[in-house]
């Protein structure tokens, strides 16, 4: 704002996806338990994506922009956003992991999610339809699904309002 009003075109910034710990190991060198990666642009988003070589656990995440006012453009260098108004990113992701009791009896650890689908076709799928909504839909959904599992319970452990007098020492 300038002098109390809105000044439009002022945002600029470019966002990029990196992957830390890129190796071929975990803790020690030997131990199998490292990661790959390997970063693209596919047409209006970033894909990141990555083996556990632990488990082989194949994650993926997408980050795509929209802007209000000004442009968008991807890059090897990132989500560029000139002169916006607004500027909104969206990223999802998933992986080939499944919680099923034979992920936990196969002993073969690059066994266990062989059977399970690589995550990009549901990664693209989710964040395609997050970007068909508006700011305010995603955040009303997001407050419902919340709601749906974090107000299911409500705790009284009964007190009258002298308790509350009470210092915590003393109780």
């Amino acid at each position: 704002e300038k002098d109390g009003a809105p000044v439009s075109g002022k945002i600029s910034l470019t966002a990029y996806t990196e992957i830390p710990f890129v190796r071929d190991y975990c803790i020690m060198e030997g131990d199998g338990g490292g990661r790959t990666d390997e970063s693209y642009i596919a047409n209006d988003r970033l894909v990141m994506r990555g083996v556990g070589l632990g488990y082989m656990v194949t994650q993926e995440g997408q980050l795509r922009a929209k802007a209000v006012g000004g442009t968008v453009s991807v890059s090897e260098n990132g989500i560029r956003v000139e002169n916006a108004n607004e500027a909104t990113f969206y990223f999802t992701c998933g992986t080939n992991y499944q919680m099923e009791s034979r992920v936990f009896l196969e002993s073969d650890p690059h066994k266990k999610l062989a059977p399970y689908a690589d995550p990009h076709e549901a990664v693209t799928e989710r964040l395609d339809k997050a970007c068909e909504m508006t700011y305010a839909e995603l955040y009303a959904r997001h407050i419902a699904d919340y709601r749906s599992l974090f107000d299911r319970v409500k705790l009284n452990i009964g007190y009258d309002e002298a308790d509350l007098m009470i210092p915590t020492n003393i109780l």
